[in-house]
């Protein structure tokens, strides 16, 4: 059975995150982990005359583990709760490991650049180093997977990127939108034949995903945008109503490559729909292509 990891915490964007893993893992067969970290304290509150200290610091994400126990049962739904002290990322991701979990679902606020620099180093590690996908859910955002907007580029490691986005609309009956983004800088595009180049190298992109989508029996739609990309998604995304955005993850990123000046950092502060960040292990194949959440055995 797939195994779907929610990092939740106290904040109210976190029971959201909670409610929607409940909601995928009734729709793709999964089970739900729910997993709380307390950040590991480092000074010495026996100095404040506090006993039981620890005790103290882990009630938080106990009782919020409890109260999601208490949730799901009320749904008639089995969860499995575990609490861990340390670096969030560091245990959220030895959870998803233990457990070969298909899908590490996280909330994400709208934040203004400092605040995306300071508060989101948790998101950036977690998908930098995820050993599966990772799915960022915007506050008040639902999960929906019958449209579906995936960001095509020419990496051969987009193919898997592709794949991920058409499993998932065939597995729900759904229609999927590929997207390419060229944005040239002004002074890369005055340059004599660059943009013509650019727009003959979009149309190879596109013409080879809609014969991908044809073999996966799956209606699909492209569009070429002159907008940067996480521009091109949220605009598109907004305007078609799009329920989830399909993107890859640099294997090799740097930490401020993967979060503080990437498309996934500016997708996440600027989307009002979750954002799916593919993250499949080796080459792409349509007979079987490894732990995928939204990949239905026969």
């Amino acid at each position: 059975m797939k195994t779907i990891v929610a990092a939740i915490d106290t904040s109210e964007s976190s029971r959201l995150v909670f409610r929607e893993a409940l909601v995928l893992a009734v729709s793709i067969r999964a089970s739900v982990v729910a997993v709380s970290v307390t950040p590991q304290y480092e000074g010495n509150m026996n100095r404040m005359c506090l006993e039981n200290t620890d005790d103290l610091l882990s009630e938080p994400s106990r009782k919020i583990l409890a109260e999601s126990k208490e949730y799901a049962e009320s749904l008639g739904l089995e969860l499995e709760t575990i609490h861990r002290k340390g670096k969030a990322s560091s245990e959220i991701l030895a959870v998803a490991r233990e457990k070969n979990a298909a899908v590490i679902v996280l909330g994400c606020a709208r934040r203004h650049q400092i605040e995306r620099m300071l508060l989101g180093r948790t998101t950036a590690e977690v998908i930098a180093e995820s050993p599966c996908d990772v799915m960022l859910l915007p506050e008040q955002s639902t999960i929906r997977l019958s449209n579906i907007v995936v960001g095509l580029n020419e990496a051969a490691a987009n193919l898997r990127v592709q794949g991920r986005a058409l499993d998932i609309a065939r597995s729900y009956g759904g229609k999927v939108t590929g997207l390419y983004a060229v944005y040239l800088p002004t002074e890369k595009a005055l340059r004599y034949g660059v943009i013509r180049d650019a727009e003959v190298n979009a149309r190879g992109v596109l013409r080879a995903f809609e014969q991908r989508a044809l073999e996966f029996d799956v209606p699909a739609t492209t569009k070429i945008s002159w907008d940067p990309p996480e521009k091109a998604l949220v605009d598109y995304s907004t305007a078609n109503e799009v329920d989830i955005i399909v993107v890859g993850a640099e294997n090799n990123a740097s930490l401020l490559e993967a979060w503080g000046g990437s498309l996934i950092e500016r997708l996440a502060s600027s989307t009002c729909c979750p954002v799916l960040i593919a993250r499949c292990v080796g080459e792409f194949s349509q007979q079987r292509r490894g732990n995928s959440a939204f990949v239905f055995e026969e």
